[in-house]
């Protein structure tokens, strides 16, 4: 039997061993390089469900994400990106007027930057913008603009 110093010993002893065995493991788990995760492959859609149409709801999220994407592009002056999203919005949504006034505006300031290099190109945009607001807020300048150009 055990007498209680004895006792207090192994506890030290057990302790002291779980400490270092629980260092050395942490040690090992940040030393060693990471070792590839394995991927579990899961089934490919039918092809009924990848070409389903997307629901009213659906198209409008998708658009808002566009829209999204555009202003952020806009933000870091990628003009070219931001028309993209927004034309690519406006498809999944074409009766949104915010949609159309923001392509509208990029057509603008595209059609600005332009206009002293490349006069077709401006042009184009500002003939985009007559056709998605033909009685828009810039129409005017828009038409004044490519009269001008010609």
């Amino acid at each position: 039997m055990l007498n209680k110093k004895k006792a207090q010993l192994w506890v030290k002893v057990v302790a002291w061993f779980l400490a270092i065995s629980f260092g050395l493991g942490m040690t090992l788990l940040f030393a060693l390089p990471n070792q590839p995760t394995k991927t579990v492959s899961t089934p490919r859609p039918s092809s009924t469900a990848t070409n389903r149409t997307l629901t009213e709801a659906e198209k409008i999220r998708a658009a808002k994400s566009l829209v999204d994407q555009g202003d952020l592009a806009l933000k870091k002056e990628q003009t070219d990106q931001a028309v993209s999203f927004y034309e690519q919005a406006l498809t999944l949504n074409d009766g949104d007027d915010a949609i159309k006034s923001k392509l509208g505006d990029v057509y603008i300031e595209v059609g600005k930057q332009a206009t002293g290099n490349d006069t077709t190109a401006a042009k184009d945009a500002y003939g985009k913008y007559l056709k998605i607001l033909p009685d828009g807020p810039k129409a005017e300048s828009a038409k004044a603009a490519l009269a001008d150009l010609d």
